[in-house]
């Protein structure tokens, strides 16, 4: 009770402030909402050197990022996160508008920078594993972006 009053606070201070936010108790949701299309999009960007609008222009990235996030979905029912029925077709939509905006995880692979994969992939596969979900997909791309990250000096 007391969260939700300073968190109820918090978006009604920075709507004032110009940026309109509300509260809502399913964060969570939201958190695998917002997660999914970023690790789908970003990990094709930074294994493929492709930008976003480009990604979802050729059939098979796109593809991978269509069944990227059927992995994804599958891990947060595991985790009593339902999204909703047509989020996979409106997370596409979003992002076939989204241009040719070159994601941060690529940006960082190009400056051979360590990149966000403990932070986005790490905590949907592990979710995974807990869950017993198969994400043979998330798995692969989340290995061949650490080797990426390896190659550079990096060892996580």
């Amino acid at each position: 009770e007391g969260n939700d009053r300073s968190a109820n606070g918090l978006s009604d201070f920075l709507t004032k402030a110009g940026l309109d936010t509300k509260f809502t108790k399913e964060i969570k949701r939201h958190e695998w909402e917002k997660s999914a299309l970023n690790i789908a999009a970003s990990s094709v960007s930074a294994l493929t050197d492709l930008n976003i609008k480009e990604i979802m222009e050729y059939g098979p990235t796109r593809g991978l990022i269509t069944n990227i996030l059927k992995e994804i979905i599958e891990a947060a029912r595991a985790d009593k996160i339902m999204l909703a029925n047509d989020y996979s077709e409106k997370g596409l939509a979003y992002l076939n508008s989204a241009g040719p905006h070159m994601p941060s995880m690529r940006i960082d692979i190009k400056n051979k920078r360590a990149t966000e994969i403990n932070f986005l992939n790490q905590k949907v596969v592990d979710a995974a594993k807990r869950a017993g979900v198969p994400v043979p997909l998330l798995e692969c791309i989340t290995g061949l972006i650490r080797g990426l990250e390896h190659s550079h000096g990096r060892k996580k």
